[in-house]
């Protein structure tokens, strides 16, 4: 199975519509086929005060409306009556549903629901605290066996305040996001932090690593971290519910979670619910990490991408001439090239390629930067003579690709990755990254370009046409294989530190100074 339906299978259904027209004489009804990521849960005035979110659910599954829609005959616009009928195949890992205004309404979330398909093409749905169950028919087969079921755990929700907040009290958010944690998790997450404290408190420079606090606040932090550990591990309950709103955070009380579920009851409704599969309940990011057929990704990678402009910059001049920025331009990921790094144990060479894919972006391109990036139309237009031999994915395909590597803890090598990151939108941690911009780079001095070092240190010329994200990974790595080399610590070596506090060899600190001074004198010009 491709990687890409590997992904795919994570959120989505496919359904079968057939509209009837009620006037048409040549072409009775017509059937299409369509696959939406998210379930819409229309609320019906019919239903009163009082329904049940089982029996919203299997609506919005089993989906019937008059529509104006063309007729493939007759060539016109007709009133039709279209039916929705859900494919009998696999159900996803995930089930997203967005929900509409809430007037007069009183419907609880329940924390699990069950969806079964059968062959005959029912569905039947049932679910827990509070328990209910909805059928497609009147009778529920007892010996007949489901083709297809999946058993759903609520795991996100944001919610929408009816009543907005007062302007005197601010720390309310608009919406606020509630997700499901599970104990282990935490557990995890705890232990990261202690491993980290443990990383600074081990070097004999305290602010080597960056830290701003002394070894006895580290140390209290630390025995604090402890205790919350041993209080998780006594906690009866396997996961925990947290509050997100504005830059706060909270856990939340069972009150609070009942509270929540339950629509308008308190003056906020759920515009945006995500179910999750409990066959295995993990993070989903483990899930995207290791999807069936798709093998867990190395340790540390080479990682270069591209970008193009789906947005352009407007401006206007101030009357004293000064440039006053009306819209922001925006970028958007073009291409995305990840290579092998070898290491103890691995199976693959210095820049064997991994992934690399272009990226369709959603929005319309204004420019594709050929000059920077290397993308033309053809790069992404699957019928050109490019295009038939590129791997071409859409956008949330390749951030699946680099969420599942970022959240297995794979550490990223490249020139100018901390940008590249930013623009992608994507938090990383600074332990991940391996930014050849900084290891090159001697304080209060101005940032070396990826070119202007490989032409100085290996003699040769790249990027002399357009840019090349395979070619411009691979030469970060090469840059990172020679600083490791002239870092390595034998017990000859001297180690010098620099304003910043990190501990480099005089044989590297005088290759850096002899770089900037040959900058310097060519006018950081490449010949």
């Amino acid at each position: 199975m491709p990687r890409e339906k590997c992904f795919d299978a994570l959120q989505g259904m496919t359904f079968v519509s057939t509209s009837q027209f009620a006037k048409s004489q040549k072409c009775q009804s017509e059937e299409t086929h369509s696959r939406l990521l998210s379930l819409d849960l229309n609320f019906d005035s019919n239903y009163g005060e009082s329904t049940n979110f089982v029996d919203l659910l299997l609506k919005a599954i089993l989906n019937e409306r008059t529509i104006r829609v063309r007729n493939h005959s007759t060539l016109s616009f007709e009133t039709a009556t279209q039916t929705r009928h859900i494919q009998v195949s696999p159900l996803p890992t995930l089930l997203s549903l967005t929900l509409e205004e809430i007037i007069n309404v009183e419907v609880e979330l329940p924390l699990e629901v069950n969806v079964a398909l059968y062959g005959s093409g029912y569905v039947v749905v049932k679910s827990t605290n509070p328990d209910y169950v909805a059928s497609s028919t009147s009778e529920i087969p007892n010996k007949v066996e489901a083709k297809f079921s999946q058993h759903y755990k609520l795991t996100h929700a944001i919610t929408h305040q009816l009543n907005p907040p007062s302007d005197d009290d601010p720390s309310r958010a608009f919406y606020t996001l509630h997700t499901r944690v599970l104990k282990s998790t935490l557990i995890s997450a705890r232990k990261s932090q202690i491993a980290g404290i443990d990383k600074v408190l081990s070097c004999s420079n305290p602010y080597t690593n960056g830290s701003l606090f002394s070894n006895e606040l580290l140390n209290k932090r630390k025995n604090w971290i402890n205790e919350e550990i041993k209080r998780l591990h006594n906690e009866q309950r396997s996961d925990f519910w947290y509050e997100f709103f504005g830059k706060s955070a909270r856990c939340m009380s069972n009150n609070d979670v009942v509270s929540f579920r339950r629509f308008t009851s308190n003056g906020t409704v759920p515009c945006l619910v995500q179910y999750r599969s409990s066959e295995k309940d993990m993070p989903i990011d483990e899930f995207t990490s290791n999807p069936k057929n798709f093998t867990v990704g190395p340790k540390i990678v080479a990682m270069d991408t591209e970008f193009v402009k789906v947005q352009g910059e407007q401006s206007t001049l101030t009357a004293s001439g000064q440039k006053f920025v009306t819209c922001e331009g925006r970028n958007a990921l073009a291409r995305l090239s990840i290579l092998h790094v070898a290491y103890p144990g691995s199976k693959f060479n210095d820049g064997d390629i991994f992934v690399d894919i272009y990226v369709k972006p959603q929005e319309p391109v204004v420019d594709y930067l050929t000059r920077f990036s290397g993308i033309t139309a053809d790069h992404l237009n699957p019928d050109s003579k490019h295009g038939k031999t590129n791997t071409i994915v859409d956008t949330r395909t390749a951030y699946l690709h680099l969420r599942a590597l970022i959240d297995q803890g794979c550490v990223f090598i490249g020139h100018g990755l901390a940008k590249d990151f930013q623009v992608l939108n994507l938090q990383v941690s600074p332990h991940q990254i391996i930014d050849t911009v900084m290891l090159y780079h001697l304080p209060r001095r101005r940032w070396i370009s990826l070119r202007f070092l490989v032409n100085y240190l290996f003699q040769r010329d790249m990027q002399r046409e357009v840019h090349d994200s395979v070619e411009d990974a691979r030469a970060a790595l090469e840059l990172f294989r020679l600083a490791e080399r002239l870092n390595s610590k034998g017990n000859d070596v001297k180690l010098v530190q620099n304003q910043r506090g990190e501990e480099r060899t005089e044989e590297f600190e005088h290759l850096l100074t002899e770089i900037y001074q040959y900058g310097k004198q060519v006018d950081w010009k490449v010949a």
